[in-house]
């Protein structure tokens, strides 16, 4: 699937993200399919890091890189997140926000 004609998008760090719990949880990798399969994925670039770097406010590492691919999508996006930091820093950042956790 092309990133740019999905619509749900993230950056390939989703991917790492959702691998990672599936091994933590010794779980087998092809679970993550019904997710993935309906996201396009972004590769993090060089300018994905400048972008994160910039970002003022603090927030994690890896949720900066997310944030940074959604700044760069360049067109009007929703950050799904349940982490209020994250939040906070992308509503402060100008995206939209929604709790895929509390909408569930």
């Amino acid at each position: 699937m092309d990133a740019l004609d999905a619509h749900y998008v993230s950056s390939r760090l989703l991917r790492t993200e959702v691998v990672r719990v599936l091994r933590r949880d010794e779980r087998p990798l092809a679970d993550a399919e019904p997710l993935l399969s309906r996201v396009g994925l972004f590769d993090i670039t060089r300018e994905t890091h400048t972008v994160a770097e910039s970002i003022e406010r603090h927030t994690k590492t890896r949720d900066a890189l997310h944030l940074a691919t959604a700044l760069l999508i360049g067109e009007s996006v929703t950050v799904a997140t349940h982490d209020v930091n994250m939040k906070a820093v992308a509503e402060h950042l100008g995206l939209d926000t929604a709790d895929p956790v509390a909408s569930s």
